[in-house]
C-alpha cells in the first residue's frame, strides 16, 4: 500500500499519484483518509490539497464524531464538512438517531442543513417508535434560536407514518423543539380509527405520542 502524510491527513491507498505543481492527489483501489476524527473511504478519489477538497467514487464511506455517510459517490469540501453525494444515499446522526435515505443529498457542516430528493426518506427513533417523513424534496436547516434543533420541510407527496398515526398533505412543516407537525394542501390524517381531513391540519405529540390536532378550514 502507498501512503501520504500531508497536512495532518494520512491517506492510504493501493496506488497514489501526486501531481507536485498542482498539490493534487489521485488514488487508485480502496483508499482511506484520516483527518482528526473523520475517516473517508472510496474506490477511488481525486483530492485537492490547496482547494481542501475531493471527488470520491465507488461505494464511498464518511464517518465523523456526529454522522455517518454513505453513497456511490460524494462531491466533499473537507475544509466546510459539507458537499453533494449521489446515488443510494444513506446518512445517519449518530448521536440524535436521525435516518436519512435518499437518491441525491446536498449537505453543510456534516448535515446541519441537508437538501434530500429523488425518493427520500427521513426516519427519528422517538421513545422506542420509529417516525418516519417521505417526500419528492425534503429540507432540513438548524435553526440557532432553538438549540440548534431542526425545522423540516418536505414538499410535494409528503407523507408521514408512526404506528399511532399517519398523514399525507401535499407539503409539511415539523418543527423538532415542540413537536408539531403542519400540514398543507388536501392534508389527510389517520388516527384514533379515525379519518380527518381540512385545509391544514396541526399535530403536536409530546413523549412520542399524538397530544391534541387542529383542523383549519
Amino acid at each position: 500500500n502507498a501512503q501520504v502524510w500531508e497536512k495532518g491527513r494520512h491517506i492510504q491507498a493501493d496506488t497514489i499519484l501526486y501531481n507536485r505543481k498542482t498539490d493534487q492527489y489521485t488514488t487508485l483501489g480502496r483508499s482511506v483518509m484520516s483527518e482528526g476524527s473523520r475517516i473517508i473511504m472510496a474506490e477511488e478519489s481525486f483530492y485537492d490539497a490547496r482547494e481542501e477538497k475531493s471527488s470520491l467514487f465507488g461505494r464511498v464511506t464518511i464517518i465523523n464524531q456526529s454522522y455517518y455517510l454513505e453513497a456511490d459517490s460524494v462531491f466533499y469540501f473537507n475544509r466546510a464538512d459539507s458537499g453533494q453525494a449521489f446515488g443510494n444515499v444513506f446518512w445517519s446522526d449518530t448521536i440524535e438517531g436521525v435516518y436519512l435515505h435518499a437518491g441525491s443529498v446536498s449537505f453543510t457542516q456534516g448535515g446541519a442543513t441537508f437538501q434530500a430528493a429523488r425518493n427520500p426518506i427521513l426516519s427519528y427513533i422517538i421513545e422506542g417508535d420509529t417516525l418516519h417523513i417521505a417526500a419528492d424534496s425534503i429540507f432540513s436547516i438548524e435553526v440557532p434560536e432553538q438549540d440548534s434543533m431542526k425545522l423540516v420541510r418536505a414538499y410535494h407527496r409528503s407523507l408521514m407514518y408512526k404506528s399511532d398515526v399517519q398523514a399525507k398533505a401535499d407539503s409539511l412543516v415539523y418543527t423538532e423543539w415542540d413537536s408539531l407537525f403542519t400540514f398543507y394542501g388536501s392534508p389527510v390524517v389517520w388516527a384514533d380509527s379515525a379519518q380527518f381531513t381540512a385545509d391544514t391540519i396541526q399535530l403536536f405529540s409530546k413523549d412520542g405520542n399524538l397530544e391534541r390536532m387542529y383542523q383549519i378550514g
